[in-house]
């Protein structure tokens, strides 16, 4: 607490909540003029509003000394969402603010190996520098020795961390049946767990009305997926993957706002597909982005690629939600069957995590069919691609790169990091990607 003499005290708010507050300002700007400025868009609109109450819920639960989860995507927030939890992913806010922010050039200081990436650094900042409230509880990855897992024993240096409570899940490497089954149980103890750290009970009624919430909200998305199949694609590049991921993975769950947003999505996509209108007026090149979104490219790289070649990124991994299948909501023991499935088969970075290493080709595979793709772009993502775990992904970039050319798509991978454009700068990918283009014969749209 500090003081000012004459003036009464002033109470500081809670660790890493002032920049929670330029979060709070930032969005409600960005929802002013979605809505009441020049360029009005009304989705997106819908889209920040969501993500400002996000803000808002952290913001609340951690002035009020609510229970607060530090957790990560895939894992299982359905469950503390029926519990009145709140949910945050310690490195989501860095990343969508990183433009206004030089958070990516301070965490690059200090002493890194070069395969570390930018999204384990950024991570370790936030926690760090106080850039994220302290939580009641940490759920760790149930990604299996995936690179977020070191993360977890950096913040355990940090004081203010060192002592939270950390649930680990034994998650299994696989995503068979028997894993599937077997992990339902370590969902059970997580459930225990939580109730036992915050005095709040999970009840069937409760979370049957979140998986239900997160059930329609999953179809309407499958449906804008099938629009975006159609020639000329109606919705922008990367739009679909980074609404369908954010709105799914980086908000509490069973939101009916991601519904009504998914909802009138559909609505506008389907409008412009009866009405024969794509969202780039000369689209020439459908490309599938079998890779994470990140930072860059859906704000850099498609961008240009629509504006340069016409070309549109009509779908990527992140975005395409045809894994996805409805949680049976008849009883607890269903919907923690549905959600143990959905952790380890569905959600993208734990679906490629585990199993067969054509996992994702035979999704890349299916996406080419399904959207009439005419080229594939791979993102080999820095210190994913040398790691440790059940599939090594750089095995399954070369299968995709292998069924690729079996089917007859041009594939074209590259090494990036996808959260730091500071490792292979934007311009650099984009000369790879003209190349690659030119020895397909798609000149730019100037030419």
């Amino acid at each position: 607490m500090t003081t000012v003499p004459g003036a009464d005290p002033v109470v500081e708010p809670p660790r890493g909540l002032p920049r929670w507050y330029a979060y709070r300002r930032r969005f409600e700007r960005f929802v002013g003029l979605m809505t009441d400025g020049p360029e009005p868009n009304p989705l997106m609109a819908r889209f920040f509003a969501i993500v400002l109450g996000q803000v808002d819920a952290v913001i609340a639960a951690a002035e009020q000394g609510a229970p607060l989860l530090a957790s990560w995507h895939g894992n299982a927030t359905e469950i503390a969402a029926a519990m009145g939890i709140d949910v945050y992913c310690p490195v989501d806010m860095l990343l969508a603010n990183q433009p206004f922010t030089d958070d990516l050039e301070r965490a690059a200081e200090g002493v890194w190996p070069e395969d570390t990436c930018g999204l384990v650094r950024q991570a370790v900042l936030a926690v760090t520098d106080a850039l994220v409230p302290t939580p009641t509880g940490i759920v760790a990855t149930f990604e299996p020795r995936g690179p977020r897992a070191p993360v977890h024993e950096l913040w355990r240096r940090t004081p203010e961390w060192s002592g939270i409570p950390v649930f680990v899940a034994d998650a299994p490497d696989g995503s068979t049946d028997a894993d599937v089954d077997a992990f339902v149980g370590e969902l059970r103890r997580m459930v225990g767990w939580l109730e036992e750290l915050t005095g709040r009970v999970l009840t069937e009624g409760s979370l049957r009305r979140v998986c239900e919430e997160v059930n329609r909200a999953t179809r309407w998305w499958q449906e804008l997926c099938e629009l975006q199949r159609a020639v000329p694609a109606p919705m922008p590049p990367f739009l679909v993957p980074e609404l369908g991921w954010n709105a799914t993975q980086h908000v509490n769950a069973g939101n009916p706002q991601v519904t009504a947003l998914f909802q009138a999505t559909v609505a506008v996509a389907r409008e412009a597909v009866e009405a024969g209108r794509g969202a780039i007026p000369e689209e020439r090149i459908r490309v599938y982005w079998a890779g994470l979104d990140g930072t860059w490219p859906p704000n850099e790289l498609g961008p240009w690629l629509a504006e340069t070649y016409g070309a549109s990124v009509v779908n990527g991994i992140q975005g395409d939600a045809v894994a996805y299948r409805h949680i049976d909501t008849t009883s607890l023991d269903s919907m923690l069957h549905g959600l143990a499935r959905r952790n380890l088969r569905e959600v993208p970075t734990n679906r490629y995590a585990r199993g067969a290493g054509t996992v994702l080709a035979a999704d890349v595979a299916r996406a080419v069919a399904d959207y009439r793709v005419d080229c594939v772009l791979v993102p080999e993502h820095r210190r994913c691609a040398g790691r440790v775990g059940r599939t090594d992904p750089s095995v399954s970039v070369g299968l995709v790169r292998e069924t690729c050319r079996e089917i007859g798509v041009p594939v074209l991978s590259v090494a990036a990091d996808v959260v730091d454009p500071t490792w292979v700068p934007v311009d650099q990918v984009q000369r790879l990607v003209s190349d690659f283009f030119a020895d397909h014969g798609w000149e730019p749209l100037d030419d």
